[in-house]
């Protein structure tokens, strides 16, 4: 494993409404939101989500 694979952050990311997994990423720091406390829309293979 790399440096820039030891940097990422392993998001699940779960409907709200069915409480069922969409999947998964790797993101770094720099990719997320500073907060997740206000509602936040993700585009995931051309969906919003």
């Amino acid at each position: 494993m790399n440096d820039q694979e030891t940097n990422k952050v392993r998001v699940m990311f779960i409907d709200a409404d069915t409480g069922q997994p969409l999947g998964t990423s790797d993101l770094s720091q720099e990719q997320l939101p500073e907060s997740f406390e206000i509602p936040t829309t993700l585009k995931i293979g051309g969906h919003n989500w």
